[in-house]
């Protein structure tokens, strides 16, 4: 599967590495997911299906027997459920990128590579925004880049959670989108994701911040209530940009350098010390979706560990501190 968040970070150590100094394959890598785009809907798959002929690789894998079949073919139920999740977003950024490895230089957008983003982002905007509050939901914990954090963000086809990080990277992806937008040509185009970045950022402090607890939290749209959770990912509204000053000092004051939280001996976690559900090694959840999910012994450990995602983007905010 291709995650885009994933590819982002491929993309900047491709540059800096030397092996892609004008991003050629950031570009081919764009061109790739728009290939995998409904024109109609602007949806792009987080990940492919992955179709299984041999049903004892379920089982070899740790995935459950039962399994969901698509023409006679057995199907990974994981990937089947993150076919219908919107890739995430990134996808403007990695242009932005490209754009920058060409001295400013957007013309190589103006095929099917623009109009495609611009779908792509229209898609998260439009149809994610389940309350028309101007806040994004995400489909799982493992959509919102957090695999087993269910408590923050839920199990496959959950739907429920406005995550602060998600929004504030749909912020950044509008940012990007106005200024390539911009230098195009396209002044209403540029305006309106303006706009909609100014609403992501408004909204995001207004829904998702609690000032007792000095953070951001997600919230359930079900029940109109933050979900406080204290993950790693809530910081990355650090590096999005969304955090007013007097906020993001407390952030990092009172959780990224309280040893108690997140100032683990290799910094930082991915969930809070505190959280009563932190480890260190990885444990199945005792209730379960449905009968497909039960991740395999070895998955990725999102509530305690160490990911690079998160900890590069607050590493390049703490630059400002």
């Amino acid at each position: 599967g291709l995650f885009t968040c994933e590819c982002y970070f491929d993309a900047i150590l491709l540059y800096l590495s030397g092996y892609d100094t004008r991003g050629t394959i950031a570009e081919d890598l764009l061109r790739l997911l728009l290939n995998l785009q409904d024109a109609q809907t602007g949806h792009i798959p987080r990940h492919t299906v992955d179709l299984v002929d041999d049903p004892n690789k379920l089982a070899v894998k740790g995935w459950s027997s039962q399994s969901v079949f698509v023409d006679g073919r057995q199907v990974n139920p994981w990937t089947w459920y993150e076919a219908e999740e919107h890739a995430q977003p990134f996808l403007w950024q990695i242009a932005a990128l490209v754009c920058r490895l060409r001295g400013g230089d957007a013309d190589w957008m103006r095929d099917v590579v623009y109009e495609g983003l611009k779908k792509y982002l229209e898609h998260w905007l439009l149809r994610w925004d389940r309350m028309g509050d101007g806040l994004c939901v995400v489909a799982s914990a493992q959509h919102g880049l957090s695999d087993n954090s269910f408590p923050r963000a839920g199990t496959w086809r959950s739907y429920y959670a406005q995550i602060p990080d998600f929004n504030a990277l749909l912020y950044t992806e509008c940012k990007c989108a106005a200024k390539i937008a911009n230098a195009l040509g396209k002044a209403e185009d540029s305006a309106w994701f303006e706009r909609q970045a100014e609403i992501k950022k408004v909204r995001v402090n207004e829904l998702l911040w609690d000032d007792e607890a000095s953070c951001y939290f997600p919230r359930d749209i079900r029940t109109g209530k933050l979900i406080k959770v204290d993950a790693i990912n809530h910081y990355m509204t650090l590096y999005a940009g969304v955090v007013p000053p007097e906020r993001a000092d407390r952030m990092v004051r009172e959780h990224l350098f309280d040893p108690r939280k997140f100032y683990t001996r290799y910094p930082f976690s991915s969930y809070a010390q505190d959280e009563k559900t932190y480890t260190q090694t990885h444990v199945n959840d005792t209730i379960l979706l449905d009968d497909y999910v039960m991740l395999p012994k070895g998955h990725c450990n999102w509530r305690g560990g160490v990911w690079e995602h998160p900890h590069y983007m607050i590493k390049l905010a703490l630059k400002s501190f």
